[in-house]
């Protein structure tokens, strides 16, 4: 197998590049209620903390333009965000599967931002395996936990960013296990 970083991995960038737009919010949004997010397209329902937008934009990747689309929650700095992208027919297998993805998709996502891996476990969604990890991203003062899921050839990356101390909260992880597949 390559050394050389999964295609897989080039999704998580932009994601994580949202997160300058959330630091740059000093004060806390106006709280919204809760809203349970079911996204046909994308086969999952979530619960976010308030109000969501969406949008989808196109990534250039080592196997062509992939649509990351990207359905998100912000509250100043705080940003919860679920992503999911369709790669090619293989490029999961090609990439060293599922397990291989989401660990190349971290790494590429924390580095991207010269963040550094904290905690990385294995996490369970149904019969779908993922990977979880808490990050440091020390020069935006922030902390951001993410999941990562491969289905097929779909990647799905849940994630909370916000102030360090926080990433174990009852209302993120509320947020986390409220994420679930449509299949």
């Amino acid at each position: 197998m390559s050394s050389r970083p999964s295609v897989l991995a080039h999704i998580c960038l932009p994601a994580l590049l949202l997160l300058g737009v959330s630091a740059r919010a000093e004060a806390p949004a106006a709280s919204a209620p809760a809203e349970t997010s079911v996204d046909d397209n994308g086969h999952f329902v979530v619960k976010f903390p308030g109000a969501v937008q969406r949008s989808s934009v196109p990534v250039d990747t080592p196997v062509g333009k992939v649509t990351m689309n990207v359905v998100s929650h912000e509250a100043g700095i705080i940003a919860y965000m679920i992503i999911y992208s369709d790669y090619p027919a293989g490029s999961v297998a090609k990439s060293g599967g599922p397990d291989k993805v989401c660990e190349n998709a971290s790494k590429g996502a924390v580095g991207s931002v010269s963040g550094t891996i904290r905690t990385s476990t294995a996490c369970q969604l149904g019969d779908v395996t993922g990977l979880e990890i808490v990050a440091d991203i020390p020069s935006k003062n922030m902390t951001a936990r993410l999941r990562f899921f491969v289905v097929g050839d779909r990647l799905y990356q849940v994630m909370y960013i916000g102030p360090p101390g926080q990433e174990a909260s009852p209302a993120v992880m509320n947020y986390f296990e409220s994420f679930r597949l449509l299949r």
